[in-house]
């Protein structure tokens, strides 16, 4: 009897009709043409073991390519022997299984069958979720520069910690949001305990995913995987009902669809909309019915990870946020929550927020991110954004100011103060956005003088000592921390070490400016528009020397000609005849671009891991700072070029 045969093949007939109609190929893939005949490859025995079925997607040669369809189901004639054979596997399968393991070689994360192609065909037809496996991987001699190569790069690491191959992950960066939620490492081998958890939580979250998400999306459920992670946490895979799972999995669809899209970076704030009557006319995005006056206002909140008293980065902008109530008449009211040191805090924080009718949440630093995604998620009534950079969440559109704008003109002035060529640069935190400010500053000290060096040093490490540093490097010309405690240290200053003191120029963000431009975007309802040409994709608001955010101040007691240059560089900044990152770009390794390309793209300049090549220091590892640290760096740290190797 062959019923089960003609079943098989009837579905094998239908997907090669189907793949013929588009043009595709209707047959299984052979590795060896993938490859081509002499590609320089290395293979290595992994193993016999369970591999998940779904992804032996083709065979080792060409040999017996055309008897299935791309599904794997059989294109022969009933009657013929190798209609049999299956037939007999069939059976086999039925009275006690197929116990023999396939031999496959495994290529970025597929396997290609060598020998036992009927085997995985009759077990694909019965839909058996695993194959037993002997498997050979095989590495190319050389890799292409992409993301499916680099992600599987990330996989091959991950592997070696936690040997699975049921979690194939398309976009890089997920297996170490994986590793951080098991509070794991890609360096150690993980506890066999925590990988037999790793795989029951990753089943229950896959018949859950399917079963809320049309089979289209089915091939981004590992992608979706460390995004519910990061929201929702290791634990609630393994305590939370099935219903509230598949509750949280539907909250998320946006942040699944969003993973890995590209970012949409706005550079130039929201025009702001002329209008015949007063602010208190306009509509807002979150209470469209209702205007706002001085009796009603606006109520904004804004979350502070830390305190005013010791923070000169939450006084920055707690100074701004005081402003709002009188730039708008009164339309607007403000209040704050400072301490937030844990999810937990800043959880209740919002509750209380929303209880007092906040329409806006501003949250104050790149690791309250994630528990202002589930804040959002769970507030959709409530307009979130958090003061980040590169962050790809469509629930909370983030913001922050392109530095480096400014950093590239106190870098200029810098090579003309610093007549040994040495110039000093203190970076704040190896995150989004910081690299591109030292480079920007080491583009504009060497534009002026092609000796100049940048010393950088990073005063969060432990147990750093910039001033001995600079000192023994007879470093006088010093950039300082935008947000460092000691105001006298912020900015472009230079120093006798020995008391004497000099100021030479700021380039600030003007935070109530930045703010009153985002209130006022909300208001008007520009921000909505913003978000629907978005097409869903990722908001990052990155504002710079255009919009009036960065403010560059440069000392009355320098020279004319100084401030004159400087006035010059600015303007030529402004009219888009200049910009640090246009033309030939060094870095300590060698050429990035030639003298004729375009401006990096912003994305690009966002995830800048390298440093210019007159930049005298690196970029350190993230144990070199103090826990506290560490997790901001865990959300927006930038990743080393050397660790990608």
């Amino acid at each position: 009897m062959q019923e089960n045969y003609q079943k098989a093949r009837r579905l094998g007939e239908r997907e090669a009709a189907r793949r013929t109609a588009l043009k595709q190929n209707p047959y299984l893939p052979a590795l060896s043409e993938i490859l081509g005949e002499n590609a320089a490859v290395s293979t290595i025995p992994v193993g016999t073991f369970e591999i998940p079925a779904d992804r032996i997607i083709g065979t080792r040669t060409l040999g017996r390519q055309n008897a299935f369809a791309a599904n794997y189901m059989p294109l022969l004639e009933p009657g013929t022997e190798f209609a049999t054979k299956w037939t007999n596997l069939y059976h086999a399968q039925e009275e006690e299984g197929i116990r023999d393991a396939v031999k496959t070689y495994e290529y970025l994360g597929n396997f290609y069958v060598q020998e036992g192609n009927k085997r995985v065909s009759v077990l694909k037809f019965l839909e058996v979720p695993t194959v037993l496996a002997e498997v050979i991987r095989v590495l190319p001699a050389e890799w292409e520069d992409n993301e499916m190569t680099r992600a599987y790069r990330e996989f091959l690491k991950f592997y070696y910690v936690a040997p699975t191959y049921a979690i194939r992950l398309t976009r890089e960066g997920g297996y170490a949001k994986i590793c951080e939620a098991f509070q794991e490492t890609m360096k150690e081998r993980w506890p066999v305990d925590k990988v037999r958890r790793l795989r029951h939580v990753w089943y229950r979250f896959q018949q859950i995913y399917k079963s809320k998400m049309p089979e289209t999306s089915w091939d981004k459920c590992a992608d979706a995987f460390p995004t519910y992670l990061s929201v929702y946490g290791l634990e609630s895979l393994s305590s939370d009902s099935e219903e509230l799972l598949a509750q949280r999995v539907e909250k998320l669809r946006d942040e699944f669809d969003a993973a890995g899209a590209d970012i949409t970076v706005v550079e130039e704030p929201i025009p702001e909309k002329v209008t015949p009557g007063p602010i208190s006319l306009l509509k807002s995005i979150v209470t469209p019915a209702r205007a706002y006056t001085p009796d009603y206002p606006m109520p904004v909140a804004f979350m502070y990870r830390g305190n005013r008293e010791t923070s000169a980065w939450i006084r920055q902008h707690d100074e701004a946020r005081a402003t709002l109530s009188e730039s708008f008449g009164g339309t607007v009211s403000t209040f704050f929550y400072e301490n937030l040191e844990n999810d937990t805090a800043l959880r209740l924080a919002v509750d209380d927020a929303v209880a007092r009718d906040a329409k806006v949440i501003f949250t104050v630093s790149a690791d309250l991110m994630e528990e202002t995604v589930r804040c959002a998620l769970h507030y959709p009534q409530v307009r979130f954004l958090n003061c980040s950079l590169n962050e790809s969440h469509p629930t909370v559109p983030t913001y922050f100011a392109r530095r480096y704008e400014g950093k590239f003109l106190l870098g200029a002035l810098a090579a003309i103060a610093a007549r040994n060529h040495r110039i000093g640069y203190l970076a704040d935190l190896p995150i989004y956005g910081t690299v591109a400010d030292i480079n920007a500053f080491a583009i504009g000290a060497s534009l002026i003088d092609p000796k100049a060096r940048v010393y950088v040093q990073w005063p969060a490490e432990h147990n750093h000592d910039w001033r001995k540093s600079f000192r023994e490097q007879e470093v006088l010309v010093v950039c300082g921390l935008d947000r460092g405690a000691n105001e006298q240290e912020q900015g472009l200053f230079w120093t006798g070490w020995d008391g004497e003191y000099r100021k030479l120029a700021d380039a600030k963000i003007d935070w109530a400016e930045y703010y009153r431009r985002m209130i006022r975007a909300i208001l008007e309802g520009g921000q909505k528009s913003f978000e629907k040409s978005s097409g869903g994709h990722p908001l990052n608001f990155w504002y710079g020397l255009s919009s009036g955010i960065i403010q560059v101040k440069v000392s009355e007691d320098l020279p004319y000609h100084t401030r004159k240059m400087i006035a010059l560089l600015s303007s030529a900044i402004l009219a888009g005849t200049l910009d640090p990152f246009e033309g030939e770009l060094r870095s300590q390794e060698g050429m990035i671009q030639s003298a004729d390309s375009p401006k990096l793209p912003m994305s690009e300049i966002i995830r800048m891991n390298w440093l210019n090549d007159n930049v005298v220091g690196a970029i350190p590892e993230t144990g070199a700072f103090a826990a506290s640290s560490q997790s901001v760096i865990s959300v927006s740290g930038v990743r080393r070029a050397d660790a990608e190797k």
